[in-house]
């Protein structure tokens, strides 16, 4: 989650960079896993859907990351900031071996709020799975 922080650029789709690293991903995705019927070891596979889709994944990939390292957070107001290190010390506390129960809980209840806050930062669904994940299992234990 921390990479959603320092490099928000790679969640957020109005960035050119990554709304090409996304569209590369959803063909990777789909794309179809093809064989050759006289495939051997050695078989050149370069022409093949599925390899050249992944291919183009890994140099977008590059591509926005490379240019969301290059953003960082600089486009992030000093308001959001502090939020994200708020977020980050509550998470902390709440991955930590001495927290309780109820500290994690009020943690990632804090989080989750914290989170939709946000106007800069896109945070992904998944991200928010995580969180509510992380909550049930600090509940159960």
């Amino acid at each position: 989650m921390n990479q959603m922080f320092d490099l928000p650029a790679l969640t957020d789709v109005s960035v050119q960079a990554t709304s090409k690293l996304y569209r590369a991903m959803r063909d990777a995705e789909n794309a179809v896993i093809d064989m050759p019927e006289d495939f051997e070891l050695y078989t050149n596979l370069d022409y093949l859907a599925y390899p050249k889709a992944v291919r183009a994944f890994e140099e977008d990939w590059d591509a926005a990351y490379a240019n969301a390292q290059k953003i960082s957070t600089t486009k992030i107001p000093a308001k959001e900031l502090k939020t994200i290190q708020r977020i980050r010390a509550l998470l902390t506390l709440a991955e930590g071996v001495g927290a309780t129960d109820h500290e994690r809980h009020t943690a990632y209840t804090q989080i989750r709020k914290m989170l939709g806050e946000l106007k800069h930062v896109s945070v992904p669904d998944r991200a928010l799975l995580h969180i509510e994940e992380k909550q049930r299992l600090a509940l159960a234990v």
